[in-house]
């Protein structure tokens, strides 16, 4: 039997990986699949990018302690990131029974997903149900997905889909916010989570990018870009667009050599600005990208950006600035 665990893992900690190891003396899966997310249905952003999860993932399936895996199709596929999608494509790959495992807050709104009837119809799902927390389900979720809810294993065994079994889970009292919250706070959340995704965070400054001061060093590289003599520079907020930065800077250089200039101008601002962190720079010799996590500067010829046009994939620039034009 396959086991399918998806979520945002932002990060992943003991409340996801505890009770997983105990449903697994319980069930003895082959594999639980870990899934991060590409973007939720609820479109909820994500503070680290889909990359650093799925990274965080590979680090918990790579103990010797677990039967887990990573698993990268969510985040491959892109776009919404729906249940229904996922475990079509699990049940085309595995010839075994699959069991989608979820949290008794999310079972809670199950009726919400999308196809959640066809989901039924495709696999068992077990509940991670808090022993503490007495739910009467009957009153947030429709009859014909109460009468669906067994409580007898031996049924959940014998039938590859159509039942939802609730596992008395051990109440694990972590919350990745109260972790990221942790960090931006400079706390260390070590009893939250395994030492090796803590020191992956720390190692890539993950969750700290929450303490800088967005305005300070927008405002910076605004400077620097006026002085640099760059035109049409555009600042767009995309942070309940994207989960990959929060501001889009778009500029116009007037040659290969002004935009090459202006970009060693801004590296040299950001490695000297203690609020800033340069996780990234891709260069042609029409664009260069400068991605700071938190913010991603384009600096392009009038060709280039007039052929991509970042601006109406993003939206409208929040503030436009037309400078040296």
């Amino acid at each position: 039997m396959i086991g399918v665990f998806g979520g945002s893992f932002d990060p992943i900690h003991f409340g996801h990986i505890k009770p997983l190891m105990e449903l697994n003396k319980e069930f003895n899966f082959n594999n639980i699949l870990l899934i991060p997310c590409n973007l939720s249905p609820s479109l909820k952003n994500t503070n680290a990018s889909a990359i650093d999860r799925l990274k965080m993932t590979k680090i918990i399936a790579q103990s010797t302690s677990n039967n887990f895996l990573s698993d990268d199709r969510e985040i491959k596929r892109g776009g919404i990131s729906y249940s229904y999608d996922t475990l079509r494509d699990i049940k085309n790959k595995y010839d075994q029974n699959i069991s989608l495992i979820i949290g008794e807050d999310v079972f809670l709104n199950f009726d919400k997903w999308y196809n959640y009837n066809k989901i039924i119809n495709m696999v068992n799902i077990i509940v991670l149900s808090r022993p503490k927390h007495k739910i009467d389900f009957s009153n947030s979720l429709p009859k014909e997905i109460i009468d669906k809810i067994t409580t007898n294993k031996d049924n959940f065994f014998n039938k590859n889909s159509g039942y939802i079994y609730l596992f008395n889970n051990i109440e694990y009292n972590i919350s990745s916010t109260t972790i990221r919250n942790m960090i931006k706070n400079k706390k260390e959340p070590r009893s939250m989570m395994p030492g090796s995704v803590y020191s992956y965070i720390k190692r890539n400054k993950l969750y700290s990018k929450m303490n800088k001061d967005l305005s300070v060093l927008k405002e910076g590289i605004l400077k620097i870009l006026d002085d640099a003599k760059v035109h049409d520079v555009s600042v767009i907020d995309i942070k309940d667009k994207s989960n990959f930065a929060e501001l889009l800077i778009i500029c116009t250089g007037t040659s290969n050599t002004h935009i090459k200039s202006t970009s060693v101008k801004l590296i040299d601002f950001i490695k000297q600005n203690k609020n800033s962190f340069l996780r990234g720079v891709e260069e042609t010799n029409d664009w260069i990208l400068i991605d700071l996590i938190d913010v991603v500067i384009n600096i392009m010829l009038k060709d280039t950006r007039d052929f991509y046009s970042l601006e109406s994939l993003w939206g409208p620039s929040n503030e436009s600035k037309i400078i040296n034009k």
